[in-house]
């Protein structure tokens, strides 16, 4: 259990980088699949 947040907080950062990458750039493929690749991490 510990690890998997110890994970989830390594995982967060690069995630909403990401995320943050997708809604600068406007790139709406990429904002589509940070949005399904998030969904299925949650």
């Amino acid at each position: 259990m510990k690890t998997l947040i110890t994970k989830w907080y390594l995982f967060c950062p690069y995630l909403a980088s990401l995320f943050a990458l997708a809604l600068f750039f406007g790139n709406w493929d990429l904002r589509v699949q940070s949005l399904l690749i998030s969904g299925l991490f949650i």
